[in-house]
């Protein structure tokens, strides 16, 4: 067996991703592999010193390269938006985005607190994936074709149905309600406000560059599905 070589890598990082050795490859392989993650390969250094397993065997043939998390970019208050077009960090599209991040993590929260196989999930991680794709679209500039479609149309009849369904089980709160009880219900109503902004941030961007109507249509009822949600959790823990 052949060891590879420090050489290789010095290689490997002045000129882009090398060939698998012939002498390391397969025989039932007929293609040239390659791989690009620098520091993998010298970590796996000690493995070839000690002749346990083969270049090949180590990396997997469908392994892809991750680029890095940083770009420094933001260190002097500027990051980009879609089709890289440099932005403030305080743009309102930036910060549109972060408190629709914001309303997703918190969503994300609530649907950890309840069962796996509770009946929300499905809508609740339905509405996580929508909001991922109005974020892309907030990002996208005015005049640049976004070619993700945008479900929040169908979404929204989903939400009054459900809000319909629980208010005739519950029926509607008369007076102005503390944002307290279990952490389920504590956390629907947080959401609920993480929305609330996100609508005025949106209507803020709206002056500037006109968002689609069913995107604010959308956000508006999702806190009113969110503060149901709340008060019908509310009610049940009562019980």
């Amino acid at each position: 067996m052949r060891f590879i070589t420090a050489n290789f890598f010095r290689k490997r990082a002045r000129h882009g991703p090398l060939p698998l050795p012939k002498s390391m490859m397969p025989k039932d392989r007929k293609f040239p592999l390659r791989y690009s993650d620098t520091r993998t390969c010298w970590q796996a250094i000690p493995t070839f010193i000690g002749g346990k397993q083969t270049f090949y065997n180590y990396f997997k043939p469908t392994e892809k390269t991750m680029k890095r998390i940083y770009t420094k970019t933001g260190d002097r208050g500027m990051t980009r938006i879609r089709g890289g077009v440099q932005v403030p960090k305080d743009d309102i599209r930036i910060e549109t985005n972060g408190t629709l991040d914001e309303l997703n993590a918190v969503i994300g929260i609530v649907r950890s607190l309840l069962p796996e196989d509770h009946s929300w999930q499905t809508l609740l991680n339905d509405i996580q994936q929508e909001l991922l794709v109005i974020m892309s679209h907030i990002a996208t500039p005015e005049g640049k074709l976004n070619p993700k479609p945008l479900h929040a149309a169908e979404l929204l009849s989903s939400f009054e149905q459900k809000m319909d369904a629980m208010l005739a089980e519950g029926g509607i709160p008369t007076e102005f309600i503390v944002p307290s009880g279990t952490q389920v219900v504590a956390q629907l109503h947080f959401a609920r406000t993480v929305a609330r902004r996100a609508e005025r941030r949106l209507w803020t961007l709206h002056r500037q560059q006109a968002i689609a109507e069913e995107i604010m249509c959308f956000m508006n009822r999702l806190s009113d599905l969110l503060f149901v949600m709340a008060c019908q959790k509310h009610q049940h823990s009562k019980i």
